[in-house]
């Protein structure tokens, strides 16, 4: 692995990109990409006083190459924009999932906190500011030391997506992705990577962090946010059930859903069609299925108890 040390060669670590070989690359930075890596190697020369002939050269490699579409010669002509795998340095942390390294945005590989602004309830049913703990846990447990972040990819905003060690502790307690998740203070974003999924089911078990109580996940909150609905327990009238800490589980009015217990996860849906059909944990549509349970939707503790109410699995 080759490294990209923060501390000796900022301007080139923006550039960061892991994946197939410049020669066989095709498009595979798009047009997007090529102009966060532009902005990030000026921001980065800029904030470091760098006047660099290798700088000069990505940068003018770029530039000619957004002017003419021609994403593969960029790679050919400019292939140490590839070279560089890993970003070193002291981080600034942005929020939860999120950190800086030398001007550089790096989006932590595999996980997905709570935003900052976002609530949660807590074990006694109260509300409190869960974005913003997420947000402090991670600068207590990064604090000022330097961290040694492995580039994954390249996200739509153009951001290093990165797993992060502390550079002391290259081992998996010095794992910043994975501390995250495994202390409840953000969730394995499966779309993405199943990496962190043992550690955010041995948090839940242990009511770690946001599993204590009851929370919206992320990418739903940021969902409704974008569509000017996106709710915070504190705007739920007196009475209505919280929102369950489970997979699938959103505070959208009218879908609401709480989770009798831990051994009933079987939720038994009626599709639009009227079918009455059953998804257990783990199953192709079950995080995407929310219960609500006025319009005669159920949970269910067994696939016979299911069976026998009427209700079956989804044809394969």
């Amino acid at each position: 692995m080759k490294l990209c040390d923060i501390s000796s060669t900022p301007h080139l670590c923006a550039a960061t990109k892991t994946g197939p070989s410049p020669q066989k690359a095709g498009p595979y930075l798009r047009e997007r990409s090529l102009k966060a890596a532009l902005a990030n190697h000026q921001a980065a020369a800029a904030k470091q006083s760098l006047a660099s002939p290798r700088l000069s050269e990505i940068v003018k490699t770029i530039q000619s190459s957004l002017a003419g579409g021609l994403l593969t010669a960029a790679l050919v002509q400019a292939p140490h924009v590839l070279a560089a795998e890993v970003i070193r340095g002291p981080a600034r942390v942005v929020d939860g999932d999120t950190l800086e390294i030398a001007g550089i945005k790096i989006r932590l590989y595999g996980i997905d906190a709570p935003e900052t602004k976002q609530s949660c309830r807590n074990a006694q049913g109260q509300d409190y500011a869960c974005g913003e703990e997420s947000t402090a846990s991670i600068k207590k447990f990064v604090g000022g030391s330097d961290l040694s972040c492995e580039v994954k990819n390249r996200d739509m905003y153009g951001r290093s997506v990165a797993a992060c060690h502390l550079a002391a502790r290259p081992g998996k307690d010095g794992d910043v992705n994975d501390w995250m998740v495994a202390n409840g203070h953000a969730l394995a974003y499966r779309q993405y990577s199943k990496e962190y999924i043992g550690d955010e089911e041995r948090a839940k078990a242990r009511k770690a962090g946001i599993w204590a109580g009851d929370f919206q996940l992320p990418w739903e909150y940021r969902k409704e946010k974008k569509q000017g609905k996106a709710s915070s327990p504190a705007a739920l009238p007196p009475g209505r059930p919280a929102v369950a800490a489970l997979p699938g589980a959103s505070s959208s009015p009218g879908k609401m859903q709480q989770q009798p217990s831990p051994q009933c996860a079987i939720k038994g849906n009626i599709s639009a069609n009227g079918d009455r059909l059953y998804h257990i944990p783990g199953s192709r549509s079950y995080t995407s299925t929310v219960i609500d349970e006025k319009s005669g939707e159920r949970w269910f503790c067994s696939e016979q108890d299911a069976q026998k109410a009427g209700w079956r699995a989804p044809k394969a």
